[in-house]
């Protein structure tokens, strides 16, 4: 399932509020929207938290410790970008994978550089032992 923007999830769950306002006759808990919508419900939660802090979403203390979802101003989806933005996890994790990968090209760099070193000790103790059993001779 491809990612959708905060553009795109603002719709899906004013929809939803709609749908069960309409087949209920009452205003949904945040519950019955991840239902509706096969959501997980801290899913749910975050989205109509990030509506509410634009003013498309009243959240209200319902019976029994439940919240509804009110819908306060639907136009404001609008103003909404219509980008897919990667999430903080998502991100700290790109910048993981280029660390590490920097991380290992270091590394086969100082290896290569190190074997490289090696062999040239390696070769000039050779042509001075050469040498000297040369001039023996």
């Amino acid at each position: 399932m491809r990612k959708m923007s905060l553009y795109e999830e603002a719709h899906v769950l004013v929809s939803a509020i709609r749908v069960i306002e309409f087949k209920k006759r009452m205003t949904p808990s945040l519950k019955d929207v991840s239902e509706l919508l096969g959501m997980n419900i801290d899913r749910v939660t975050r989205i109509s938290n990030d509506l509410k802090a634009l003013g498309i979403l009243n959240m209200v203390d319902g019976p029994f410790e439940t919240v509804n979802l009110v819908i306060e101003d639907h136009r404001k989806i609008e103003e909404i970008s219509r980008e897919v933005k990667e999430t903080k996890m998502e991100d700290e994790i790109r910048k993981f994978q280029e660390k590490s990968k920097n991380a290992y090209e270091d590394k086969v760099k100082a290896f290569t550089l190190e074997s490289k070193m090696k062999e040239k000790a390696l070769f000039e103790s050779l042509q001075k032992k050469l040498k000297e059993e040369v001039s023996r001779d």
